[in-house]
């Protein structure tokens, strides 16, 4: 992937390589008519990295980041399995995340408790994680 920046008055390129999970995420933002900063491609794909080096990437089917950035579409497009959670009722959006009131404004993720939790098995069926998180951007000083 290429990464376009500006230094002076010229155009730059630097060619980076990204997790193909991160552009697979990147690429449906774009899709969606998001925007994703240089940034932001980095720390998504350092999360996505260390996910998968701890191998907690592929235990999970959904993981949607509600906050980073003030680009809506990032937050909406969940970064293990590319589903797209509508926003109901027009919940407010900010660069700290989603602010809504639980009833009427709510990101609807398309599942439902059941989707992941059966209410009756006679089978032994391992349950997958319901994970709801959110990416916060820490400052190192060394």
């Amino acid at each position: 992937m290429t990464d376009w920046y500006l230094a002076g008055n010229e155009r730059k390129s630097s060619v980076v390589s990204y997790d193909a999970s991160t552009t697979a995420w990147i690429n449906a933002v774009v899709a969606a008519g998001g925007a994703v900063s240089t940034t932001q491609k980095g720390r998504i794909d350092a999360l996505i990295v260390a996910l998968k080096g701890h191998g907690l990437f592929s235990t999970n089917s959904r993981l949607w980041l509600y906050g980073g950035e003030s680009d809506h579409k990032q937050a909406t497009i969940d970064i293990m399995g590319l589903a797209v959670a509508t926003e109901q009722g027009s919940p407010t959006f900010g660069a700290g995340g989603y602010t809504g009131n639980g009833s009427s404004m709510y990101l609807d993720l398309g599942t439902l408790p059941s989707d992941y939790i059966p209410l009756r098995t006679s089978l032994p069926v391992k349950q997958p994680e319901i994970l709801l998180s959110a990416l916060t951007t820490v400052e190192v000083i060394h």
